[in-house]
Order: structure tokens, then sequence, then C-alpha cells
């Protein structure tokens, strides 16, 4: 059997014994240190969620406490306030208004009864002069731009242009005179009445209006 070289020997006892080592030392640790990387992110989790869940608390009591705050708000704001006091005007009809509505009054009897501005002015002392005319008849034109030119005497006289086909409703105007054609005017003074047929002259009427004048 061939010798084996004591050096080379000595060096295969110590690597044995290093392996032993090794094995009796260093590889528990490696399994240490392995299942402490395994567990570690494990662990990292669990803070993170813990963490999270902390936070979500923190949320939800801040969201709380905002509510109760927009609550209270909310409800002071429809709170309704007292109602100011107004106070009452009594509207005051206005001068022109009254005569306005005056006017109004007057137009809508005579409307009713058209005779009853004429007897009026007849029972106020006044000459009436009153025209009864067809709107179709170059006469009854003409005598109506007649009357139209007449002194009033400081309104003294009244003049009124009726169509003829409103006759009737002056019966107690007409009372006593026939109105059988047009033109026709009238000279009311005093209850009297003169008449002229036919177209009538300017000059003419006018003296006639003058007489009923100075008899009164």
């Amino acid at each position: 059997m061939t010798q084996v070289n004591r050096p080379l020997l000595i060096a295969l006892l110590a690597t044995a014994v290093l392996a032993a080592g090794w094995m009796a030392f260093l590889r528990p640790g490696a399994v240490q240190s392995t299942t402490d990387e395994v567990t570690a992110p494990a662990k990292v989790a669990t803070q993170a969620r813990q963490a999270a869940a902390a936070t979500d608390k923190a949320s939800a009591a801040t969201e709380a406490a905002a509510d109760k705050v927009a609550d209270e708000s909310s409800a002071a704001t429809a709170t309704p306030a007292a109602p100011a006091t107004t106070a009452k005007k009594t509207a005051t009809p206005a001068p022109a208004a009254k005569a306005q509505k005056t006017e109004k009054k007057a137009e809508s009897k005579s409307t009713a009864d058209p005779q009853a501005a004429v007897l009026k002015e007849m029972d106020a002392g006044k000459v009436v002069v009153l025209l009864f005319w067809n709107p179709s008849g170059a006469d009854d034109r003409a005598a109506r731009e007649t009357l139209k030119d007449l002194k009033l005497r400081d309104g003294k006289v009244t003049v009124h242009a009726v169509d003829v086909k409103d006759v009737g409703r002056y019966d107690s105007v007409t009372q006593g005179v026939s109105v059988t054609q047009t033109p026709m005017t009238m000279v009311v003074e005093d209850g009297k009445a003169r008449t002229i047929a036919g177209l009538v002259d300017p000059t003419e009427l006018d003296q006639l209006v003058r007489l009923a004048l100075v008899k009164k």
C-alpha cells in the first residue's frame, strides 16, 4: 500500500473539520435568515394595513365633524327670518285720474242719452245751435263747415252737429219742430227754437245767434 503524504492528510482533515463546522453552525443561520426574508414582507403588509385602517378612522372622524358643521349651518340657513313689517299706504287718486273718471261717466251718460248734454246747456241759459245733417250730402257738409266757424262768445254759445238718422234721440229738443230735410239748423234760446232749412248763410246764422243773446 502506498503511504499518504502527511501534509496532504492534514489538509484533508482540516477540510473535513471546516465542513463539519459549517454544517453545525453556519447552516442554521442561513435557514433563519431565509425565514426572516420570507416573513418580513408579511409583517410590512400587516403594518401597512394597520396604518391604512388608522388613516380611514381619522378620515371618517374628520368627515363626521365636517357633516355636523354643515348640518348646523344648513339648519341656521333654513330658519326663516322674521317678515319685515310693511307700512300700508292708502293710494290717493290723482286729480288727473279723477277728472278722467268724471269724463268717462259723462261720456257714458251722453251715449245712453245723447240729448242730455243739450238739455243741460239749455237749462244753463246758453244759446244752443243744433245742426241735423247727412254726411253724404254736399250742402250738409258745407253747413257743417259753417258751424265750425261760428263764434261761441266766451262759452255762451254751444254747437252740436247730429247725424239725421239719430234725430229720434233728440225728441225732447225738437218737440214741435219737424225735421223733414237736411241740412236743418236750429237756434234754441230759452226754450224757443228758430229753424233754418237748407244751407245756412254764415252771416245769417251769426245774426240769429246775436239776436238770441240780446233777448236774454
